[in-house]
């Protein structure tokens, strides 16, 4: 029997596939943030990412600074993996196991730099235990980090942590050589390196203790939990090196609130303690809006990047504006002159993006922008500057807006990844903007459970220092994922995300016709032209033009509106009985399907919502209802003072518009029709979701049955009745 066994390699899986596995046999939706972080701790191994998902399910993963698994008892009985793995690593000495632990923090190593850290004998024993992997087509090493879990029980929290010290000086002395560490080793270093006096002989390496513990301090201010910054403040005290200047008062800020830290930004400032009298304004502005005061307008002159009066007060009102809550005047000759002659960079990015985000909020196309351009996504010039630092993560976040309230997210999203690398802190900002590129996939496929999952997440990790102006307007964009806006019993708020709400989950009967009232259609977003141009070809019945609308639509990649304009196209061309058309937009619809099931991790086929928009004419709506109520043609003709060939022919109109084959095919349609003139009714012939209906589909987490709600009055244009019929997804739920 042994003889006959053999030896199979399995290769890893690859990132997409196996997070298209892990979306497929979750029964919960996964956000980006945690598919990221289970993707990066399985190394391609699916029993790994099974394990890793249920630890995330209940908040032992953590994402920065780098995925890893929090150091915490873990529920053995549910992970098989981890289980299997650690019998299979055998037995091994306390003192190495701790040794593995520490290791798996490090960046892929060589031998003899294990060695040099962990002596020869523990290298060779984790060796010939398989602990240390091989990284593919390379001479180095690592030890993953699921490996150093399933190593906790063979070693105590004592040598883990003796070891994780010696891994920490090892940094200390690599900063000590002017070789900069990544930002996850600086943090991990941090949480680990010594602090005792007695360690802080060689100044050279003191000193780099307090560089590494600063740097992480202030990463920590932006990204992590109160407790931690509280932690790293401490461990900079116990040096005697506390943190100075605006690091200090942004630690005051996180721990103690807006208010006691504008007190203390206003001593600093009148001291002339600030470095960059930038830095010192732009957290003067958001901490006195936070805490309902006003900023002082005098400072004491300081040397840096615009310490002039002119400059500095210049910068100041940019930053005023981007902390005002209500509408900013950015109309005024004084801001304008600013943000076209400032001596500053940055400052006049900081202009311009408040005037680009604003009108792009208003539905506006931003003349002379890099979006109307179709230039490349702005970035910060000076990272050497403390202000060019302080305002990159802003100014990237700001431009992720535009770019999702214009409809260009999915364009631009390799142009965002790769901007996120770029700025400083990039590991920490590239949390959120994964939640963000997330948000903008769902709303595209029309998934707004998904889209407002994730805009929750957003919320939870954009930086604490943005503006507020900006901060708001993430909140506001919960509109666009259905988060915070119910648009069947309220009304639509008058800005752009609500509209985008209502297109993106198809409630157009809501929409009008579309457009911005008061803005001229050469200065509308190309994407509200667009949805106008959708919203009158559907009125107007018009497949044709749907369809070239729904070309365009693809070309952008936004997927759920492209197949609401072809699935309206398809019932149009079915009432009209042409074969031919309807199979085309068969063909279109199932073309787009595919396509979402290779881009989109998720997605699952069959999943694509659609929805049609028809128009009946009052006479046509009053016939209808009243053949539905059983009225004979005679009985209907007479209530209406007509003949009963004119009421043939409404009645007709009406049933091919619905999809109805019968008379007594419209009784369906009875209640919605006595509800409201312009109810939401479902079609017979609508595709729905294609190759799916509800009770197929029950066992996935977003299926929850939903019955189309009336739409408002508001609905009512032209003299016209709108009709909405079509199967609504589950996951626009």
């Amino acid at each position: 029997m042994w003889n006959a066994c053999a030896t199979v390699r399995l290769d890893a899986l690859p990132p997409n596939t196996l997070e298209r596995l892990l979306h497929a046999r979750s029964s919960e939706p996964i956000d980006a943030d945690t598919s990221h972080s289970v993707i990066r701790l399985a190394e391609g191994r699916p029993g790994w990412a099974f394990d890793l998902l249920r630890l995330a399910r209940r908040g032992l993963i953590s994402s920065t600074p780098r995925p890893t698994i929090r150091d915490a008892p873990l529920p053995a009985d549910e992970l098989p993996a981890l289980r299997s793995l650690a019998a299979a690593l055998g037995d091994l000495a306390p003192e190495s196991a701790g040794a593995a632990i520490a290791l798996s923090g490090l960046e892929p190593f060589d031998l003899s730099g294990a060695r040099d850290l962990i002596g020869s004998a523990r290298t060779a024993e984790l060796t010939d235990h398989g602990v240390l992997f091989r990284v593919p087509g390379t001479e180095s090493f690592t030890v993953p980090t699921f490996v150093a879990t399933a190593l906790r029980t063979a070693t105590t929290p004592e040598q883990s942590a003796r070891w994780q010290r010696t891994i920490a000086e090892h940094w200390v002395q690599q900063e000590a050589l002017s070789l900069p560490l990544s930002e996850a080793e600086a943090m991990l270093s941090a949480r680990s390196l010594s602090t005792d006096p007695a360690d802080q002989e060689d100044e050279r390496l003191r000193a780099a203790r307090v560089r590494i513990l600063h740097r992480a301090a202030t990463e920590s201010v932006e990204f992590h939990d109160p407790a931690h910054v509280r932690t790293l403040v401490v461990r900079a005290g116990r040096l005697a090196t506390p943190l100075t200047g605006c690091d200090h008062v942004r630690a005051v800020y996180v721990l103690a609130g807006a208010e006691l830290a504008h007190t203390e930004l206003e001593a600093l400032r009148n001291t002339g303690g600030a470095v960059d009298p930038l830095v010192t304004e732009w957290n003067a502005a958001l901490f006195a809006a936070e805490a309902g005061q006003t900023a002082t307008t005098t400072a004491v002159p300081a040397e840096g990047a615009a310490s002039t009066p002119s400059d500095l007060a210049g910068a100041r009102l940019v930053f005023h504006m981007w902390n005002q809550t209500e509408r900013p005047d950015i109309d005024s000759i004084e801001f304008r002159n600013v943000v076209d002659n400032h001596s500053v960079a940055e400052v006049r990015h900081l202009g311009r993006a408040l005037i680009d985000l604003q009108a792009v909020w208003e539905g506006r196309l931003p003349q002379g922008s890099w979006l109307a351009s179709g230039l490349s996504i702005p970035s910060v010039h000076d990272h050497s500057s403390e202000f060019g630092r302080s305002v990159s993560g802003t100014l990237l976040l700001a431009h992720a807006l535009i770019a999702f309230l214009a409809g260009e997210q999915s364009l631009r999203a390799e142009e965002f990844r790769a901007a996120v690398r770029r700025v400083p802190r990039g590991e920490a900002h590239a949390r959120w903007m994964r939640h963000l590129l997330a948000m903008g996939e769902a709303v595209i496929c029309g998934n707004m459970a998904r889209g407002a999952m994730e805009w929750e997440h957003l919320l939870q990790t954009i930086p604490r220092t943005v503006p507020l102006r900006l901060r708001a307007l993430v909140q506001h964009m919960g509109l666009a994922a259905g988060a915070a806006y119910n648009p069947d019993t309220e009304d639509p708020p008058s800005n752009l995300p609500s509209g985008v709400h209502l297109y993106f989950s198809g409630k157009h009967d809501k929409l009008g016709l579309g457009g911005r009232p008061g803005v001229a259609p050469q200065n509308t977003l190309p994407m509200v032209r667009l949805v106008s141009a959708h919203l009158r070809a559907a009125a107007e019945q018009n497949p044709s033009d749907l369809l070239r609308v729904a070309a365009r639509l693809r070309k952008l990649q936004l997927w759920a509106p492209a197949a609401f304009a072809i699935s309206s196209a398809r019932t149009i061309f079915l009432n009209r009985r042409a074969v031919r058309n309807v199979r085309d937009c068969d063909e279109l619809l199932a073309d787009i399907d595919e396509q979402l099931g290779t881009r989109v991790p998720w997605y699952q086929t069959g999943d694509l919502p659609t929805v049609t928009l028809v128009r009946l004419t009052p006479r046509e709506h009053t016939s209808a209802l009243l053949a539905a109520e059983g009225l004979t043609n005679a009985q209907i003709a007479e209530r209406l003072s007509c003949s009963v060939r004119t009421v043939e022919s409404h009645v007709s109109q009406a049933k091919a518009k619905l999809g109805a084959v019968t008379r007594a095919d419209l009784r369906k349609y009875r209640e919605m029709l006595r509800s409201s003139p312009s109810g939401a009714l479902p079609s017979a012939d609508d595709p729905g979701r294609l190759g799916h209906t509800p009770e197929t589909s029950s066992s996935r987490w977003e299926n929850r049955a939903r019955t189309p709600a009336p739409p408002s009055s508001s609905a009512l244009s032209h003299g016209t009745t709108s009709v909405a019929h079509g199967q609504y997804s589950p996951s626009q739920i």
